[in-house]
């Protein structure tokens, strides 16, 4: 049976992205660990662009590209090298090695520019309430108004009735462990099961609920 993933607080992550600084070019990083004790791609990646930060103080990182060689051990720290490839008027270029065991991990390439006006092309957000000052649906009048998502397995119609009830054992069996509870949980879902049948009812509900309201606003898969 799988464990799931160790929760960790936001202040914990922060801890990790402070590197230990050795030198002007290289840092030391504490991994946070994981399922199979396997880095985390966005962890390292982070660790990796706040190290090239260190040696551009004066400077917001512009862009970045990293490429993962290796999964690495989260159980021991990563080293950082930085190379400072380029220091313009504008821009500024670093390349950073994480290494562990004198293994490459990652080599990735961060670009940092500093603040600098310049022409906005982008369309600006329209002036919207804050999310807290707009009503409920409840308070709007719409008391019975229940919004939810839910994920179903579907087969091609005409499937014979025999293949779909043998899907739909094993599917509730395997919802039905633990390890899949929990790692669906981890990512806010719930593990529950039904019938073809009961889905079936489901999908019937759903559709005279809101299809009514979907063909009066004119809405498409296309809008």
């Amino acid at each position: 049976m799988t464990s799931p993933p160790p929760v960790i607080t936001l202040s914990q992550l922060l801890v990790t992205l402070a590197l230990e600084q050795v030198n002007a070019e290289f840092f030391v990083g504490n991994q946070i660990d994981e399922i199979g004790h396997h880095i985390s791609g966005g962890h390292i990646a982070a660790q990796a662009l706040m190290a090239a930060s260190r040696t551009v103080p004066d400077r917001l990182p512009h862009s970045m590209h990293m490429y993962f060689l290796r999964a690495g051990d989260a159980r021991h720290p990563v080293d950082f090298e930085v190379t400072a490839l380029h220091d313009g008027g504008t821009f500024s270029a670093r390349r950073v090695t994480a290494r562990q065991f004198g293994s490459v991990l990652l080599e990735g390439i961060a670009s940092f520019s500093r603040s600098v006006e310049s022409a906005v092309y982008q369309q600006l957000p329209p002036d919207l309430p804050d999310p807290e000052s707009v009503p409920t649906f409840a308070e709007q009048g719409y008391k019975d108004l229940v919004f939810s998502e839910w994920f179903g397995f579907f087969a091609p119609g005409g499937t014979p009735a025999p293949v779909v009830q043998k899907i739909n054992t094993a599917l509730r069996a395997a919802l039905a462990q633990k390890d899949v509870a929990d790692g669906l949980a981890v990512m806010g879902l719930e593990a529950t099961s039904s019938t073809p049948q009961e889905l079936a009812k489901l999908l019937k509900e759903s559709y005279d609920r809101w299809g009514p309201i979907v063909k009066k606003i004119g809405f498409t898969a296309d809008s």
